[in-house]
C-alpha cells in the first residue's frame, strides 16, 4: 500500500488476516478498536459539550439500537436509553430484547430508561403486548420507560387509561427506584459480533458496518449474543449483571459468585511471545489531543482486568471463560497469552490452534470436582449434539488440570499429559478459574441436560435467592429477581402461579420480608427465610422490607432481635 491516507477500514484489515489462522488478524484488530474507541470518543465529546453548559441536571444517552453502543457507553452518563427494537434488532416480541436493560444498567452504573416499540409503522401495540414488556423492565432493573410514539395513547382513551393503571401500579411497588442485586454476571467486551442484522453487527466491533460476514470469515458468529439469550430472562437464582470494563474499577470484588466472559478478547495491557520476549500490545488508546481540546477528558484509567479477576477468583468467585481471551493484545494469533492472564487461567498458551469448519466435539469429564456435583467422572458434556465446532485449542497446562477432554467420539479414558484439547479448572486462593479453548456457548444451549448441570452447579454457589418453586434452573412461568431492598417476582403465564422463593437473610441485614407470607426456619441461626405469594396472570409482586429483623427461636416463637 503506497497511500496510506487513503486506506479503508475493510482494506487495512486484509493485510494480515490471511497470515491469522482464522484469517482474523492485528490489523483486523486495530480496526475493531478504532471503531469501538471512536464511539466512545464522540459520546464524551457530546457529554463533554453538555455539561460544559449544565452540570447539574442528569446527562442522558440518545436512544442506542446495538447492545456494542449500549455498554460502550462514557461513565459521564447517567442515564443510558436502550432503544433495541424486535423490527429491527432480535426478532424476540416477547421480551422485547430485555437484556438490554441489564446492559443500560452497567451493574448499577447507571440508570436504563428503554424505550418501546409502541408503533410499528402504521400498526398500534396493544397494551397486551406492552404490559409484559414493562413489568420485564422493571424486574431487569429498568428506572422508567419510553415509547417510540404517543400516537397510539393518544388516539385511544382505553389504552392510555390500562398504561397509566400499570405505571401507577408499579411505581406503587416502588421496582422503579430499587437497586437490582444480581449474584452473577457477564463481562461484556465488545468485540464479537454476534448476531447481525442486514449486515449491521448488533453485538460488536469486529466488523465493520455492512461488511458481509462470510467474506472474508469474521471473529465470531454465535457468541456473545447465544449466552446473552440463553440468560435473558434470569435463571431461579435471580437476574444478571453486565460488566464493562470502565466499570470494573467500580465492582467490589465479592459482588459476585460467577463471572461468565464469552470471546474476552481484552483481558490485559501486555504480551510475551514464546521464547519470553516482549510484543507489542494493542492497549486502550486515549483520546487525540484535538479531541481533548475540545472538551473529551482523557479516557479513565484503565485498570488491568486480568488483575482485578485474579482478586475477584482469589476472593471465592468463579470466572467462565473461553477462546479468544486477550486476542487484542496478541496480535494476528489465538495461541499467545499475556503472562498475568496466563497465570490467571493456569495455562502457557495455545500450543496448536485446530481451525476447521467440520469439527465437531464433545466432552468427557475426567474427574470429580467440587465445583460440579452434578457432573461426576465419566460424565459427557455435548454428547447428542457436539456442540464445540469450528475452532479447539491445544493448551499447555502449568498450574490448571484438565478437567473434561475434549473429542470427536467417546473412547477408553486416558491419562492426559501437560498438554490437551480440554476444558481446564485452575484453583486460585478461595476461588477458581474455568477456560475453554473453544468457543464455549456458540452452540452449547439449555436444550442439553449438561448445559443445564453445569450452569447451575455455578450459580446456586452463595446465590441470594432461590426460586424453590421453579423445577428447574429456568423457570417459564415465574421470573425472579433480587433487589437491595425486596425481592421482585414476576408471574408471564395466564394461570395463577404460587411462588416460593428462599432469600438468604445476609443479603438483607438488619430487615425482614414484608407483605407476602414469610417462614422462618426453626433455630436462631437460620440463614434463609421462605417467602410464599400466590400471583396472578401477568402480575407483577414486589416484595419490600421493614427496618426490623425477626428469627425464629427453638420453640417456634418469632423474636425480634434488631429494631
Amino acid at each position: 500500500m503506497t497511500n496510506l491516507a487513503r486506506v479503508t477500514q475493510v482494506a487495512a484489515m486484509t493485510v494480515d488476516d490471511l497470515q491469522s489462522p482464522i484469517r482474523y488478524g492485528h490489523s483486523s484488530l486495530s480496526a475493531a478498536l478504532y471503531r469501538w474507541c471512536s464511539l466512545r470518543w464522540l459520546m464524551a465529546l457530546w457529554g463533554a459539550t453538555i455539561k460544559r453548559y449544565d452540570n447539574q441536571r442528569p446527562l442522558f444517552t440518545g436512544m442506542l439500537s446495538t447492545y456494542r453502543a449500549i455498554i460502550s457507553v462514557p461513565a459521564m452518563y447517567d442515564v443510558v436509553v436502550p432503544a433495541v427494537y424486535p423490527a429491527v434488532a432480535e426478532a424476540d416480541w416477547q421480551t422485547h430484547n430485555v437484556h438490554a436493560v441489564d446492559m443500560a444498567r452497567r451493574a448499577n452504573a447507571s440508570i436504563a430508561i428503554p424505550v418501546y416499540a409502541s408503533q410499528i409503522q402504521k400498526e398500534q401495540v396493544s397494551i397486551g403486548r406492552l404490559m409484559p414488556w414493562i413489568e420485564l423492565a422493571a424486574l431487569h432493573g429498568a428506572g422508567g420507560v419510553g415509547f417510540n410514539s404517543w400516537k397510539p395513547f393518544d388516539e385511544n382513551d382505553e389504552l392510555r387509561a390500562s398504561l397509566s393503571q400499570l405505571l401507577d401500579e408499579l411505581n406503587a411497588t416502588g421496582a422503579f427506584l430499587a437497586t437490582p442485586a444480581p449474584t452473577a454476571a457477564f463481562l461484556y467486551i465488545p468485540f464479537g459480533e454476534g448476531f447481525t442484522v442486514q449486515e449491521a453487527p448488533l453485538y460488536g466491533f469486529a466488523t465493520p458496518h455492512g461488511q458481509p460476514i462470510a467474506t472474508p470469515p469474521r471473529l465470531s458468529i454465535g457468541e456473545p449474543n447465544k449466552p446473552f439469550a440463553s440468560f435473558q430472562l434470569g435463571t431461579r437464582y435471580g437476574q444478571f449483571d453486565y460488566i464493562s470494563l470502565e466499570t470494573l474499577s467500580q465492582t467490589a470484588v465479592n459482588r459476585y459468585s460467577a463471572i461468565f466472559a464469552p470471546v474476552p478478547l481484552y483481558m490485559s495491557s501486555s504480551i510475551t511471545g514464546p521464547n519470553g520476549q516482549p510484543m507489542p500490545a494493542l492497549g486502550i488508546p486515549t483520546a487525540p489531543a484535538l479531541l481533548q481540546r475540545l472538551g473529551v477528558r482523557a479516557d479513565p484509567t484503565w485498570i488491568n482486568p486480568a488483575a482485578w479477576l485474579a482478586q475477584y477468583v482469589s476472593a471465592g468467585g468463579v470466572l467462565v471463560t473461553d477462546i479468544g481471551a486477550s486476542l487484542a493484545v496478541g496480535g494476528d494469533t489465538f495461541r499467545l497469552l499475556p503472562p498475568d492472564f496466563a497465570q490467571l487461567i493456569g495455562a502457557a498458551g495455545i500450543r496448536l490452534l485446530i481451525v476447521d469448519p467440520n469439527i465437531a466435539l464433545s466432552m468427557s469429564v475426567l474427574f470429580n470436582h467440587p465445583l460440579f456435583p452434578s457432573l461426576p467422572a465419566g460424565s459427557r458434556i455435548g454428547a447428542t449434539t457436539t456442540p464445540f465446532r469450528t475452532v479447539a485449542g491445544v493448551l499447555r497446562f502449568m498450574s490448571a488440570r484438565a478437567w473434561a477432554l475434549m473429542m470427536r467420539a467417546p473412547r477408553r479414558r486416558r491419562r492426559i499429559s501437560r498438554e490437551a484439547v480440554a476444558m481446564c479448572i485452575n484453583a486460585i486462593g478461595r476461588g477458581f478459574v474455568v477456560h475453554a479453548p473453544t468457543l464455549l456457548w456458540a452452540n452449547w444451549l439449555p436444550q442439553s441436560p449438561d448445559f443445564i448441570a453445569f450452569h447451575n452447579d455455578l450459580l446456586k454457589r452463595r446465590a441470594a435467592v432461590n426460586l424453590i418453586s421453579a423445577r428447574g434452573l429456568f423457570s417459564p412461568n415465574v421470573h425472579v429477581a433480587l433487589f437491595t431492598d425486596g425481592v421482585a417476582s414476576l408471574n408471564v403465564s395466564t394461570q395463577t402461579q404460587l411462588a416460593i422463593a428462599e432469600v438468604a437473610t445476609g443479603a438483607h441485614a438488619r430487615s425482614t420480608l414484608m407483605n407476602a407470607h414469610v417462614e422462618f426456619p426453626a433455630g436462631s441461626n437460620s440463614s434463609a427465610v421462605l417467602v410464599r405469594q400466590v400471583i396472578q396472570p401477568l402480575e407483577f409482586a414486589f416484595v419490600g422490607l421493614l427496618p426490623i429483623r425477626v428469627q425464629c427461636n427453638s420453640r417456634f416463637v418469632a423474636v425480634v432481635n434488631d429494631y
